[in-house]
């Protein structure tokens, strides 16, 4: 069977134990009401994903001052719109309404193989096509020239960014079936996490050296993941 590729990212232990304990509790319909564990598994998904796609790179980049800066105030823009929408829509919801959105989040969790040891990992699926592209720019930032790719760069990610935001928000509030609400406050929040990623890139890539670009192209192999494996979850939580 062949296997979803996806851009991934390390998880905690903490975010794997809940989201496991969270998924089991709904799918086997337990009467204990799970929107608050819900809202406090989301925000710990918010935070490991920050870390895991943009926080990580201060330090992969090395960036300083201004570059740093603006990819702090990036994560807090994306943290802020994410939390909002969350628990603006789950706080209300009962766990029938939130099954199927747990069964979307199992299908994002992954369990990759590093150095002979399975790591738990989180994640968005793309598409044959967009995995192409991310595995095309990070070979060509890796080369020789890799000022040559910093265009092609900044569009693939900026594709990602929309992936993203269609798996992780959009996705999400669809299968709530919340009101038009919450269905604009949607709308609004992924308008800033796409205008904050594209002002991000923007503003960082075209200024990188070429062994900052390398490191990029490195990182982005890195996340890359073509044969994780889907999780596999016990009978009770």
């Amino acid at each position: 069977m062949a296997v979803t590729p996806f851009v991934a990212f390390p998880c905690s232990a903490e975010l794997r134990s809940e989201t496991e304990k969270l998924i089991i509790n709904l799918r086997a319909g337990v009467s204990e009401p799970q929107n608050k564990a819900a809202m406090a598994t989301i925000d710990l998904l918010i935070e490991d994903l920050l870390d895991g796609f943009l926080l990580k790179l201060i330090d992969v980049l090395e960036m300083q001052n201004f570059m740093a800066k603006l990819v702090r105030s990036t994560a807090g823009t994306i943290n802020k719109a994410g939390s909002s929408i969350a628990n603006a829509s789950l706080k209300k919801m009962d766990n029938d309404q939130m099954r199927p959105m747990a069964d979307h989040v199992a299908s994002l969790m992954l369990d990759v193989e590093v150095n002979g040891e399975m790591q738990p990992w989180m994640g968005v699926p793309v598409s044959d096509e967009l995995s192409k592209e991310l595995h095309d720019v990070a070979a060509g930032l890796c080369g020789d020239t890799p000022k040559e790719f910093v265009s092609m760069a900044m569009d693939t990610l900026d594709k990602l960014t929309t992936q993203a935001a269609e798996v992780y928000i959009s996705e999400s509030v669809r299968l709530l079936q919340v009101g038009i609400v919450l269905r604009k406050m949607a709308s609004a929040a992924i308008s800033a996490v796409k205008g904050a990623m594209r002002l991000m890139l923007k503003k960082t890539l075209p200024d990188l050296d070429e062994t900052q670009l390398k490191a990029l192209g490195d990182y982005i192999n890195t996340l890359h993941v073509t044969d994780g494996a889907a999780v596999e979850f016990k009978e009770s939580a």
